[in-house]
């Protein structure tokens, strides 16, 4: 199970595996903008169009979304490689950056980066996706309620709760995708597991149906819920105010730096508010590939913290906080900018 296979492989520099991540990149991006002008050239001869919307905004959406995931994935790989490592086997990043010293295998930083770039093409698409069709339809729809009562505005409770229900519901919708992909990918980084990721969804199925693939979708959604709540939330809100304010300096700033300071603030609330979450569900995956039996969510956490004290549930914290803050800053910027470029 541990012999290797097809990851090192794959993520070796200079490798066969970069080159095609890099041409599939390109691939999507240069489709999804052809495909968005086509529909905003033949708009108005589509009778559909008015009716339903614009098919336009949703390829816009997953477009940018698979390009963001990508590029955060590979950009912040090795760092969410160590964080994995730190909480799969309860040590400290200290100890797994001397691990790395010693050992100085670099292509094990990559373990299981060339199939979770192609995966997080889907779980791009149906992240952004959702999350941004939520939201537009529903401010629309607010805007034109508050159209009918004589007000123009959009108060700032009635926007949370439609920030609130469209992260919920991106949170679902990805969740139902990445579950089974993001448990194969950290077995890969832990190195429980290095035989691919199709062979590995094989397996884990033929071990225990549907269910073996999905036995982390509670731990996932305890984790991703508070996370894309406050990512979600906090960069749409922080913003909206930003983009709306009458503040001549605030206006001023460009869209590149909106973008950074944004994309840091809400990714340093998302980790700070799902790091425990996080930790018990990276131990039940590397419990599951592993000789031991599986634990419960709950049961997990509580032995955790009896053996280990309660800073195990923050294992990992300080890579996690290296990892997805500039993750998510790379994230809306890449995101934002797409959003800008096919507007």
């Amino acid at each position: 199970m541990t012999k290797p296979g097809f990851f090192p492989k794959a993520v070796a520099l200079g490798g066969s595996g970069r080159p095609r991540v890099v041409l599939g990149c390109v691939g999507v991006t240069a489709a999804g903008v052809l495909l968005h002008k086509q529909f905003l050239n033949r708009r108005g001869e589509i009778p559909a169009i008015k009716k339903w919307g614009k098919p336009g905004d949703v390829i816009s959406d997953i477009v940018c979304g698979v390009v963001g995931e990508i590029a955060q994935i590979l950009v912040l790989y090795p760092l969410d490689t160590l964080k994995v490592r730190c909480q799969a086997r309860g040590t400290t990043f200290k100890t797994e950056l001397g691990n790395f010293a010693r050992s100085r295998d670099f292509a094990s930083l990559f373990a299981g980066s060339f199939a979770a770039a192609w995966c997080s093409i889907l779980v791009g698409a149906v992240y952004f996706g959702v999350y941004s069709h939520v939201r537009r339809v529903g401010l629309r729809n607010y805007q034109r309620q508050q159209e009918g009562k004589g007000d123009d505005r959009t108060s700032w409770d009635g926007s949370l709760r439609i920030e609130l229900v469209a992260s919920v519901c991106s949170c679902i919708a990805s969740a139902l995708v990445d579950t089974p992909i993001e448990m194969l990918r950290h077995q890969a980084q832990a190195g429980v597991w290095n035989e691919g990721m199709v062979r590995g969804l094989t397996y884990c199925f033929k071990k225990g149906g549907v269910r073996a693939l999905y036995v982390c979708l509670i731990p996932y959604l305890i984790k991703t819920l508070p996370y894309d709540i406050a990512e979600l939330t906090v960069h749409g809100h922080l913003s909206t105010l930003w983009k709306n304010s009458k503040n001549a300096r605030l206006v001023a700033i460009p869209d590149q730096a909106l973008d950074f300071v944004v994309g840091g603030i809400a990714g340093t609330a998302a980790v700070l508010s799902s790091t425990p979450f996080d930790c018990v569900k990276t131990r039940m995956e590397a419990e599951v590939a592993g000789a031991k039996k599986g634990r419960g969510f709950v049961r997990c956490a509580v032995d955790m913290v009896g053996k280990e004290g309660a800073g195990a549930l923050f294992n990992g914290l300080v890579p996690r906080l290296l990892l997805h803050v500039p993750g998510t800053v790379v994230y809306w910027m890449v995101v934002d900018a797409m959003q800008r470029a096919m507007a």
